[in-house]
């Protein structure tokens, strides 16, 4: 069952329990395909999705010297975010301090989220190569259900800032 807007913002009240954050109005302001997510005036994050990107394994060879000069994009919530390159290199490594990003969730987006994707990029001297991609929809951050986030059942690394890890195939 894929969750609906009122699931989805059941799941950030869940986080937000404990920040005090008044309901107000979203404002997207679109700008031709893409939507600019803009938090209410006043507005508080109820949480802070950080992602980090660790490194990319066997990318295809875009220059001709056998290698690629990749580069990860990060797109969520109208934001886009990006690595930095790594010259000559198809299992490109990436520094935590340069390659984390932290997106704040905002109450009034919750019917607005939808997914987190990912674009892999060789990088030109006049361009880019396009290498790879994956979204990470919605619908796979939550199974069947919305788990609180202290719901025993929802697997925490030991350490609170140990990093899950997702390989993508």
């Amino acid at each position: 069952m894929a969750p609906t807007p009122k699931r989805i913002q059941r799941a950030l009240k869940t986080a937000a329990s404990k920040v005090p954050t008044a309901k107000l109005p979203a404002r997207a302001v679109s700008r031709g395909a893409r939507t600019n997510f803009t938090p209410a005036p006043g507005e508080v994050p109820v949480a802070v999705l950080r992602i980090q990107i660790l490194g990319c394994t066997d990318l295809i060879a875009a220059d001709r010297n056998g290698t690629s000069d990749p580069y990860v994009v990060v797109s969520f919530t109208g934001r886009r975010e990006q690595t930095p390159v790594v010259k000559k290199s198809l299992d490109p490594t990436y520094d935590a301090k340069s390659a984390t990003f932290d997106f704040p969730l905002y109450m009034s987006h919750a019917e607005l989220i939808s997914s987190i994707e990912l674009v892999v990029w060789d990088k030109d001297t006049f361009g880019k190569d396009y290498l790879g991609e994956v979204s990470l929809d919605l619908d796979t951050w939550f199974k069947n259900d919305i788990l609180a986030f202290e719901d025993e059942r929802l697997e925490v690394p030991q350490h609170p800032s140990a990093p899950f890890f997702l390989a993508l195939h």
